[in-house]
């Protein structure tokens, strides 16, 4: 009896029912290699529109080959800062007045080590809700045109301009 029951689960495993390991794993890789290649095709992360995000700046990628294939003059290549950076340290911010383009960033760090940075703005964003320490950083993005004047109130003779234009 023993042996028509191992006779049986022999020809279940023959009529395909059970798949095997190689059946099984050519299934996993062939996923793998789907999954992977529409990644790269939908969600390109190296570049996008020939720009290259570097730390704080966007470079410009064009050489003067591909210039002259797109029909363009040579131009010395363009960077633009995305991030102003201004510190806090003795007592006063560096540099005392900013001119950011709309959009982009300000990052404001303290890095005084007697001081905290505690801001007060007339442009919300640029408010801290208590003093920062060394090496805290406020960093946003402005998008609010104009003159806005920012005042550490742990020290209110520090004071920083920042211009925000377009």
């Amino acid at each position: 009896m023993q042996d028509a029951s191992a006779s049986e689960k022999q020809g279940r495993l023959s009529s395909g029912k059970r798949r095997s390991p190689l059946v099984a794993t050519l299934v996993t890789l062939i996923t793998f290699i789907a999954g992977f290649f529409s990644h790269a095709a939908f969600f390109p992360d190296m570049s996008f529109s020939t720009m290259l995000l570097y730390g704080e700046y966007i470079i410009g990628t064009k050489t003067p080959a591909t210039l002259a294939l797109d029909g363009e003059k040579e131009k010395p290549s363009e960077i633009v800062e995305v991030i102003k950076n201004v510190s806090y340290k003795d007592g006063a911010f560096k540099p005392s007045t900013v001119r950011v383009h709309y959009g982009n960033y300000i990052a404001i760090e303290n890095q005084s080590e007697q001081e905290l940075m505690w801001l007060q703005s007339s442009l919300p964003e640029l408010s801290t809700p208590r003093g920062f320490a060394l090496s805290e950083k406020l960093q946003v993005v402005l998008l609010k045109e104009g003159t806005h004047q920012v005042i550490n109130k742990a020290n209110q003779s520090a004071r920083l301009t920042v211009v925000v234009y377009r």
